[in-house]
């Protein structure tokens, strides 16, 4: 990805400062095609994180363990869960304890 970023970065460059009429019009080329692939890969990316359907779920289980660790492990777990409460709380979902 950074790769693409760079290539894009200088395929503007190019297309600013570059004088050779030729060379200018494969970088301006090249840097549609680069910006055209980045807008399908953030689509995609989109599509895999939020899922297709925002309906499409409607419960889950959160379950937050202090596991190994004693008391700092214990402490760590209650504010987690007391700050997944606070944003389930201002997001207006149901929960249940």
């Amino acid at each position: 990805m950074e790769e693409g970023k760079r290539g894009a970065r200088q395929n503007r460059e190019l297309v600013a400062h570059e004088t050779d009429g030729e060379l200018k019009e494969l970088a301006h080329e090249e840097l549609t095609i680069l910006e055209r692939e980045q807008e399908r890969l953030e689509a995609l990316l989109k599509e895999k994180l939020l899922g297709g359907n925002g309906d499409d779920v409607k419960s889950m289980f959160l379950e937050i363990r202090a596991g190994t660790g004693g008391e700092e492990a214990a402490l760590f777990a209650a504010k987690l869960f007391t700050m997944y409460m606070r944003y389930a709380e201002k997001m207006k979902w149901k929960n249940r304890v």
